[in-house]
């Protein structure tokens, strides 16, 4: 695999962080993806929409678009919040690894109603 670079933006963040320009080399992304289905999702999930998605908004990410077009074609965890800006409630996802549960390509959504 070719060297992949991250985070390549022209407005420079702390040079402290070491996050701009980030390069890797010889990695291995995997042909086959399975199904990830150890998700647990807990908060007060009753105040906001979580539901699988499919259309993936295009967005510019900072990754690369190598990563960019894994995650649109082989994404094996798609979620996508509703929120309503007044609940403002915190909810937490954990996705669990395990013997059947190697690898993530997640793709998560975040929509946010606003109401006046």
């Amino acid at each position: 695999m070719e060297e992949l670079k991250l985070n390549e933006t022209p407005v420079r963040t702390s040079r402290n962080f070491n996050i701009n320009n980030i390069k890797l080399n010889d990695i291995e992304i995997p042909e086959n993806i399975g199904k990830f289905e150890n998700v647990v999702i807990t908060g007060e999930t009753s105040k906001i929409k979580i539901e699988p998605h499919t259309n993936t908004p295009q967005l510019t990410y900072g990754v690369g678009i190598i990563l960019e077009n894994q995650v649109k074609e082989k994404a094996n965890q798609n979620i996508q919040l509703t929120i309503d800006s007044k609940t403002n409630k915190e909810i937490e996802i954990d996705f669990n690894f395990d013997a059947q549960n190697t690898f993530l390509v997640e793709n998560i959504v975040c929509f946010l109603r606003m109401f006046l």
